[in-house]
């Protein structure tokens, strides 16, 4: 059975982690787990084979941290070839890459651009490709951008299906501020095949946000939890909650129609053992997701039924001398001016164009969405006659299409 039919027809049980395991067995501190795939192929493989022996259908590689910002050029294609082997041997049924954020922020919070970030994610995903893998697992994720990036990049270099789960604080927010409900309807409009949440708290600490990703999701949910909060004991970190607890924990989560579970920091194949004895003694439980109209920006939904909702007209040239000789000039400062107003005075949404006969429309809408959404919440409505603007824009703009 390929892994899209097994996928709609029941439940699909993850592995727990890696590198926590891999503590155990001599990784040392500030050691990227990835180098074990080259220098101890046999603990990994043991590791991977502990997950198949105690039921998990899906066996991440140990690849998390393996982009071409971490991992020098000429030794990537090695770590990602021997991984996703190490993973297959195991006897697993499906092999998911393991793909981690890159380690540097995506402008306007980092440095790093949307195009360097593409390539980077590329590149692994076409390893991953021709290693073997059956899926893209893009996981710990905080920044819907680089999701975004991943995403298109994994779908436009590869057939593979596309797993993303985002990471939130006790907030109910990632660490760039992006809630549930907006992840959730951006991913699903960018085509993933499942979503959900990983990492970041424990099981029952994540139950709000589950409620909420599974109120929008049209596509399945996945949860890997960790094993409770971290704590810190004679200088290394620990995990106390127990197999039991963690079960618990995720038994309403099935309930809401998660289908898809497995572990994350701390947690061990007794945790995997016990997440397929509970899978095996359950159905699927299928939920409607309630369909809503809503445009989104990177860490805000609005939602348009039923409401009155106010968008912005100051950013179109249209009859606009001042802001047209602004687009002229390259003047941000005067548009950025101009949509934190809009905002101020109660705009839900900021229509942006910045068509004029005399300039590269399609190139200054790259300059000018990335420069607004650094400074305003609010989703933008990308307005042009002209569909390369409009692909130019949407395609970095910090949302879905």
């Amino acid at each position: 059975m390929k892994l899209k039919e097994a996928l709609q027809t029941g439940f699909l049980l993850f592995d727990g982690a890696m590198g926590t395991m891999l503590q155990e067995k001599g990784l040392a501190a500030g050691m990227q787990p990835e180098y074990f795939n080259l220098t101890h192929p046999e603990v990994v493989t043991e590791i991977h084979r502990q997950y198949v022996a105690a039921g998990a259908d899906i066996i991440t590689a140990n690849t998390f941290q393996a982009n071409g910002h971490k991992i020098p050029k000429v030794e990537l294609p090695k770590i990602i070839t021997a991984a996703v082997k190490l993973a297959k041997d195991s006897g697993a049924r499906f092999v998911a890459y393991d793909m981690g954020p890159i380690g540097a922020l995506l402008a306007p919070l980092g440095t790093l651009s949307f195009d360097e970030a593409y390539k980077l994610f590329a590149q692994q995903a076409r390893l991953a490709e021709r290693a073997g893998a059956d899926l893209v697992v893009l996981e710990t994720v905080s920044d819907l951008l680089e999701a975004k990036a991943a995403i298109l990049a994994i779908k436009e270099n590869t057939d593979l299906p596309v797993f993303v789960t985002m990471t939130y604080q006790a907030d109910g927010r990632t660490f760039v501020g992006c809630d549930s409900v907006t992840a959730t309807l951006t991913l699903q409009a960018l085509g993933v095949d499942a979503l959900g949440v990983n990492c970041s708290l424990g099981p029952k600490e994540l139950l709000p946000v589950v409620e909420e990703i599974t109120r929008y999701a049209q596509v399945p949910v996945v949860v890997q939890a960790n094993a409770g909060l971290p704590e810190m004991e004679n200088g290394a970190t620990v995990y106390r909650l127990t197999p039991a607890a963690y079960l618990a924990a995720i038994a309403p989560m099935l309930d809401l129609g998660v289908t898809v579970v497995g572990g994350c920091c701390g947690t061990t194949p007794a945790f995997t053992r016990g997440l397929r004895e509970l899978l095996d003694s359950r159905q699927p439980v299928v939920g409607v997701a309630e369909k809503v109209t809503a445009v989104t920006s990177g860490v805000q939904t609005v939602i348009l039924d039923e409401r009155l909702t106010v968008i912005g007209e100051r950013l179109n040239p249209t009859g606009k001398k001042r802001l047209q000789a602004a687009i002229r000039q390259k003047d941000l400062g005067y548009l950025l001016k101009e949509g934190i107003q809009q905002v101020t005075d109660g705009g839900d949404i900021l229509d942006v164009n910045v068509g004029l006969p005399e300039i590269d429309e399609a190139a200054m809408m790259q300059e000018v969405i990335p420069a607004l959404q650094s400074v305003v919440n609010v989703p933008l409505q990308i307005d042009s006659s002209s569909v390369t603007a409009i692909e130019a824009g949407a395609r970095i703009y910090n949302a879905g299409p």
